[in-house]
């Protein structure tokens, strides 16, 4: 495939490796996660996964969690292609996070990068930012997951927040009764 590529003069005319970037906290890994993963790996030559939240225990340590990506691509034979595991903090300038995220993960303009995300309710200006330095934004419909909560249901749902919810909100029964 021939694009040109509008920030990197350089490479008009030449054949661009794709790299997709796929970013969670993966507290815990679920099967959304499992499917964003599995996307960017099928269309991309090359894939960046970023455990953000690195610097947080909630449930788990970012070592867990590399482990359950890792886990994950090496039950599914996934590894096949060039993967790359990053753990990020967080930082506190939201319009720093795009580039920051692009340069701690050694993307460059010599790649096209598509940016998968399953998070609809991403905000514009962060969208727009990544745009600026040069992703394409990549939004995977959700898929619909079951998750055994520590109550011992089994509820249905497309994100992680929505566990990060249930936790909260188990734990706000607990403390009331």
């Amino acid at each position: 495939m021939f694009i040109e590529n509008k920030f990197n003069p350089n490479l008009r005319g030449e054949i661009m490796k794709k790299l997709g970037l796929v970013v969670g906290r993966f507290q815990p890994m679920h099967d959304g996660h499992c499917y964003l993963i599995e996307r960017a790996i099928e269309e991309n030559e090359e894939v960046v996964i970023c455990v953000g939240s690195a610097q947080v225990k909630n449930p788990f340590t970012v070592k867990e969690r590399v482990k359950m990506v890792k886990d994950f691509l090496e039950a599914f034979d996934l590894g096949n292609k060039k993967v790359r595991i990053k753990a990020l903090k967080d930082i506190k300038s939201e319009k720093r996070w795009p580039s920051y995220l692009k340069g701690r993960c050694e993307i460059t303009d010599e790649t096209e990068n598509t940016f998968y995300t399953g998070d609809d309710n991403l905000p514009e200006e962060y969208l727009n930012d990544m745009k600026k330095l040069g992703f394409k934004i990549k939004a995977v419909e959700r898929n619909q997951f079951e998750y055994k909560g520590p109550d011992g249901k089994v509820y249905i749902f497309t994100c992680a927040t929505q566990i990060r919810n249930l936790h909260k909100e188990l734990e706000l029964e607990i403390q009331r009764s």
